[in-house]
């Protein structure tokens, strides 16, 4: 749906959606579709493959670091806060250090999938 920017959304019922954006990373990978988001994964460069999953002030920072926004504006400043932290209560966030190989996308799989 998006290679770098997807647009995440909570519902008045606390569910919450992940939508296609058109800001796009380093190629044009953009689809106009959303579904609903069953988990966060967040990614790092590193030597080996190790998934975690973050929870609480942990999930938090995470998604902060991860989470563009006008910060400045008082007002989009305290939303971007309170879909963080719906989103670090309520959605499974796990952070892959992982090499750029198959192997990685299969333990992300083989983890975070019920």
């Amino acid at each position: 749906m998006n290679d770098d920017n997807p647009v995440v959304r909570i519902d008045e019922d606390g569910s919450a959606m992940v939508y296609g954006s058109p800001w796009s990373g380093k190629t044009p990978c953009y689809r106009n579709v959303h579904y609903p988001l069953g988990a966060i994964v967040l990614l790092s460069q590193a030597d080996c493959n190790k998934i975690q999953r973050l929870s609480g002030v942990y999930a938090y920072v995470a998604l902060i670091e991860s989470i563009s926004g006008k910060r400045w504006d008082e007002r989009i400043a305290d939303g971007l806060h309170q879909t963080e932290n719906a989103l670090a209560s309520s959605i499974p966030v796990w952070h892959l250090e992982c090499l750029p190989d198959e192997e990685a996308a299969i333990l992300c799989n083989e983890t975070i999938t019920p």
